[in-house]
């Protein structure tokens, strides 16, 4: 599916709280409070091209990914 991010979490081990897409300068552009289900399915087809970092928050702590989004 175009546009849209897929995001797969183990339900049973992870409880995850927030998930937030941070661009290069440290700006919040979108954020996802408490997805309970996994897989996710995060529209970003209103997210301009570029590198972004998906940070995830959960009881285990806090993971900081870099994801690019690209142009269709």
């Amino acid at each position: 599916m175009l546009g849209v991010l897929h995001i797969n979490w183990d339900e049973q081990q992870t409880e995850l709280k927030v998930l937030r897409l941070i661009d290069t300068s440290g700006r919040l552009v979108k954020e996802k409070q408490g997805p309970k289900e996994s897989p996710l399915l995060w529209d970003l087809s209103d997210i301009k091209p570029g590198m972004y970092f998906l940070q995830s928050s959960h009881n285990k702590g806090t993971e900081t990914l870099p994801i690019y989004v690209t142009s269709r």
